[in-house]
């Protein structure tokens, strides 16, 4: 699973990809995202391996491509643009068009956004309920309101639109329209499966973040639970998601445990199964 700041900077390291990059910009990602960038990207086999001990906690490394990272290097010019155009709507406090409009932030290291690219995010957020518009007689949106999902996405790490998300090699990873997980044999979650287990090859670490970002929404959306409760389950889950590049799958197998019991008291058994599922893919 991609965030946006590993998105930006695979869009910055395709025009330097023939060189070691020491550090990445800080109009790219900030100095303090860095190191978790680097995690992530290293994860997902874009970048090679270059961490070093220097003396500090975070150690010294760099930024230099792997094969498969200029494929997703590459894959990331055709999605950057239309990711940041998303992100940069749904952060406007309010409204984004119409008298009381909040002023679009257009500016960004790879050029200023376009009127059309706006349009073109704005309808694609509308169409999936992160957005309200009304339209006038030429189709166009006239108003648009940002939704509390809407806000709530923007300010999630993980991108928009998952489609964003600049594939290399081809994981064994599918998503069917009732909620499900399905990663190598196993399915996890949805309405009306029980969660069955027959795991040979353990899960990657793109496929468990995959799967607790999928509980995240579930638990996001499910009726009935209180909204402390909730945010604190989210808080939970976010933290969990946050430092699992960083601290590897047996970390993240451990930390379900706790999460499990968390989801039980304050969402329902059927919600700490589906943790704890995660948790058995990772072998």
């Amino acid at each position: 699973m991609t965030t946006f700041r590993a998105l930006r900077a695979l869009y910055w390291l395709h025009d330097h990809r023939h060189q070691s990059v020491p550090a990445l910009p800080a109009e790219v990602v900030p100095p303090e995202d860095a190191r978790a960038v680097y995690d992530e990207l290293v994860a997902q086999g874009a970048i090679a391996n270059t961490l070093s001990s220097n003396g500090s906690p975070e150690g010294s490394f760099d930024f230099f491509l792997t094969p498969d990272g200029h494929v997703q290097a590459r894959n990331a010019r055709d999605t950057y643009r239309h990711e940041l155009a998303l992100r940069r709507v749904l952060e406007c406090r309010s409204a984004v068009s119409g008298p009381n409009r909040t002023p679009l932030q257009r500016a960004d290291f790879s050029g200023e956004l376009t009127d059309e690219e706006i349009r073109d995010a704005t309808h694609y957020l509308v169409a999936i309920g992160l957005c309200n518009g009304s339209k006038n007689g030429n189709g166009e949106f006239f108003h648009v309101e940002i939704t509390p999902q809407g806000r709530a996405a923007a300010r999630r790490p993980q991108l928009i639109d998952e489609n964003s998300a600049p594939a290399g090699h081809v994981t064994n990873v599918s998503n069917d329209n009732y909620g499900t997980l399905t990663i190598g044999n196993q399915v996890i979650g949805g309405q009306g499966h029980n969660v069955t287990a027959n795991v040979t090859q353990g899960a990657s670490l793109d496929d468990v973040l995959r799967a607790i970002d999928r509980l995240r929404s579930e638990v996001e959306a499910a009726p009935g639970i209180d909204d402390d409760a909730r945010s604190e389950l989210l808080e939970d889950i976010d933290t969990l998601a946050a430092k699992a590049p960083k601290r590897g799958l047996d970390w993240v197998k451990t930390a379900l445990l706790p999460l499990a019991a968390h989801l039980a008291t304050a969402a329902g058994q059927a919600f700490a199964d589906k943790a704890l599922a995660i948790g058995s893919i990772i072998i």
